[in-house]
């Protein structure tokens, strides 16, 4: 047995007597990492050559740490599935053993439903149509996915080995134990020998696989800087991405793998961003996002719509980000597919790409001295000979009509002043020969380690990191360009009075440390010093604030039981900013206190509080999970009898289900209450789907798949559960208590506002 360190909070286990290697932590560029570090190489068994490499992975138990995703499993499943051969039939390395998936059960389960998402974006006609497609081309669209996928749409645990720990140990194959020891500690057991990890990246800073060249920018009016050139696979280069500078402004086309440190280079911060074109949800292309979550300012996202609800799908399944969270951390701005876009000035038009995922490709323009200027992007492309094969006559099978093939091929080939294409060959990606034709000012290859085809013209070249296309230099019309957008203002030295005394003590405490001179600033001009009486509640205005507290202690409960004591430095209210008509936990003063009490708008536009308070909220939210026993209490109503009612028929279905599973009986059948469960909550979800719709709650679709979601996961205990299966009752539990805790008593809570009897309040004329 031996482990290697390959980065902050990743290692390798391997026990090559069992057959395992097992990749322990998966952060940002974890392929990468493994290849730099040797652990993936090129291997030739019986005439065919693959790649070597880990075939299991075990999760973190906080997804983000460090302000990163630490459960990316997407890039190194697909390395095992297809580079290393595990699926690919008839390969020498396919002898059935999928790839294992190990950790807790929530981390599992979410990443089962990330990898889900990464592989095949909104799989069916109705979620296809929910987003913008009109029913052909939603039908049209899914033909094309399944033609991808191999002809059919597979669950993640058909492709994976998924193992939850139900105790403090695991079995993992032929007397190989993993238990845990702690948060993100574990110990791996064989035949005598053991072998600690920790999956906690500690505090030394950003880690990357390659060196990134430092590049000074120069102001114009358009222009277009390479940021990134490769691939998930290419240890060398960032992943494919460009930098759009206009008229002041910094825009980027995807944010793929550690995005802070590629504009780090270029002297950019991603508070200095002013929005995000967003192609596609693979994750070279995804991942920054969390990057651009800890921003100081909302930052515009723009994308088609089928591209958005395909990105918040998966961000959903990776970190719990549903759509109205989604747009509290970004100014969502839909793109209408095949039309210029006018965002002030610069002209958008996205245009779909045939992709395994919702994909479009980029034009951009803007007007000069001299006439409009155009640059192309194009990211994940399919070659002419993928396209060709794809055509299929027959539209009730996997494929692409050959009109689409031939609509694609031109929307490619449409001549720009330049044009970055991906050129990553195989069957996903494009091919640089298709484009020797091509009359474009500049063809530029990129998207992994390509080279520049015999006979290619003087037009084409290789994009590289850090090279800038000026397609205006200056704005027309004699103006001036503003100075490169910068996050400026003023220091707390500046403020004056008791704004100076907040802005001092926010600086001392988390969440406002991240916080530059400037913001803290402007959080700090909208706070004031309260103080509250013993016995009093905190955040107990009209609207909802954060409590920041500077003197005394409070209670927290949750439905009347406590959950936790919070004294100086500690915050509360994150509920009511993070959850439109959150209530579930109340604050009781124990003693005469002073609070910092700052208004929800004043962090409403940061994202990078939102996050902080996020995290809070995550936390408090565990500390409940630990004493919750399902029953009704009047605080989890949410104003609407009727779904009162169920709700508490709900709690005492699930109640009485919790209760048979902990039986000291034998033998308990659980199975006709699961039964009983999921009929409910069909019956349920349809009711609350009516409200919504009646009341226009503009989430329907993103709640009614949260619904289809949880309605899957019983369907898939009712097949488990059964006499003796210990695991899967385990599991059955802290699935339920996820359901009525995040579910039932949070996200319920945010279509409250729409119910008849809000909308009633809201129409009522004021008295007086």
């Amino acid at each position: 047995m031996t482990k290697t360190g390959l980065a902050n909070g990743m290692s390798l286990v391997e026990i090559p007597r069992a057959g395992l290697s097992i990749l322990c932590g998966c952060p940002e560029n974890a392929v990468k990492f493994l290849i730099k570090g040797g652990q993936i190489r090129e291997v030739e068994r019986d005439g065919e050559r693959f790649e070597t490499g880990p075939n299991a992975i075990l999760l973190s138990e906080l997804p983000v740490q460090g302000g990163g995703f630490r459960n990316l499993g997407e890039f190194p499943v697909l390395q095992m599935l297809y580079r290393q051969g595990m699926i690919v039939p008839g390969h020498p390395n396919n002898t059935g053993v999928r790839p294992m998936i190990i950790g807790m059960r929530d981390q599992v389960e979410a990443q089962s439903r990330y990898i889900y998402s990464g592989n095949y974006g909104l799989s069916t006609v109705e979620e296809l149509a929910m987003a913008g497609l009109d029913p052909d081309r939603a039908v049209e669209c899914l033909r094309m996915k399944l033609r991808f996928a191999f002809g059919s749409i597979r669950k993640t645990e058909d492709l994976l080995d998924l193992r939850v720990f139900d105790g403090h140990a695991i079995e993992l194959r032929d007397g190989v134990f993993v238990r845990r020891k702690g948060l993100n500690r574990y110990e791996f057991l064989d035949s005598g020998q053991s072998v600690e990890v920790d999956l906690s990246p500690g505090s030394s800073g950003l880690e990357l696989p390659y060196v990134l060249p430092r590049r000074a920018l120069s102001p114009s009016y358009l222009s277009i800087v390479h940021i990134g050139e490769g691939d998930g696979w290419d240890p060398d280069r960032p992943c494919m991405a460009s930098l759009v500078q206009f008229d002041g402004k910094y825009f980027i086309i995807d944010a793929g793998p550690n995005i802070e440190a590629s504009l780090d280079a270029l002297g950019i911060r991603i508070n200095d961003l002013y929005g995000i074109f967003h192609t596609h949800a693979h994750d070279d292309h995804f991942v920054g996002l969390t990057a651009l979550l800890r921003s100081e300012r909302r930052l515009r996202y723009y994308a088609a719509p089928w591209v958005r609800e395909s990105v918040e799908a998966k961000l959903r399944a990776l970190a719990g980000i549903g759509a109205r969270e989604f747009r509290m951390y970004f100014e969502v701005h839909d793109l209408a597919e095949d039309t210029w876009n006018d965002l002030d000035g610069l002209e958008v038009m996205p245009a779909m790409s045939p992709h395994p995922v919702e994909t479009t490709v980029f034009r951009f323009r803007a007007r000069g001295a001299e006439g409009s200027r155009c640059y192309a992007h194009l990211a994940d492309i399919a070659s002419f000979a993928v396209l060709d094969a794809m055509v299929e006559k027959d539209a009730r099978k996997p494929g692409i009509s050959r009109d689409l093939a031939a609509r694609t091929k031109a929307i490619y080939l449409k001549e720009a002043d330049v044009k970055k294409i991906d050129a990553g060959g195989g069957m996903i990606h494009g091919d640089a020969t298709d484009f020797m034709g091509d009359e474009s000012g500049r063809i530029l290859l990129s998207h992994g380690i390509v080279s520049i085809p015999p006979g290619a013209g003087a037009n084409v070249s290789i994009a590289r990191f850090g090279d800038e296309e000026v397609l205006i230099a200056a704005k027309p019309a004699g103006e001036s360009t503003p100075p490169l957008s910068r996050a400026r203002g003023l220091g707390a030295g500046n403020a004056a009075g008791p704004t100076e005394e907040i802005a001092a003590y926010l600086r001392r405490n988390a969440p406002f440390a991240d916080l530059s001179p400037a913001a803290l600033v402007m959080v700090a001009a909208t706070a004031s010093f309260e103080r509250i009486l013993r016995g009093g509640k905190l955040c107990n205005g009209p609207t909802p604030s954060l409590d920041l507290i500077a003197r005394g202690q409070a209670r927290v409960s949750a439905g009347e039981r406590m959950v936790e004591t919070l004294g100086p430095g500690d915050v509360f209210g994150e509920e009511g900013i993070l959850v439109e008509g959150g209530r579930f936990f109340e604050a009781l003063a124990l003693e005469p206190m002073e609070v910092c009490r700052i208004p929800s708008e004043a962090i409403a536009e940061r994202p990078i509080l939102l996050w902080r308070l996020r995290e809070r909220l995550e936390a408090r939210l565990a500390a409940v999970k630990c004493i919750f026993d399902f029953s009704w209490r009047p605080a989890y109503s949410v104003g609407e009898s009727a779904i009162d009612s169920q709700h508490v028929e709900l709690f005492a279905l699930i109640g009485r289900l919790d209760a048979r599973m902990r039986s000291s009986e034998a033998c308990p059948d659980s199975a006709g209450l699961v039964a009983e469960l999921a009929d409910f909550a069909r019956h349920h979800f349809a009711t609350e789907e009516e409200f919504m719709r009646q009341g226009g709650y503009p989430e329907l679709a993103a709640h009614s798949r949260e619904h289809e979601s949880i309605l899957r996961e019983v369907a898939a205990y009712r097949e488990r559960v059964d006499c003796g299966d210990e695991g899967a009752l385990g599991e059955l539990d802290n699935f339920l208590k996820d359901w009525a805790l995040k579910h039932t008593l949070l996200i319920d809570r945010q279509y409250m506002p729409f119910l008849p009897g809000a909308l009633a309040s809201r129409s009522r004329p004021s008295q007086g």
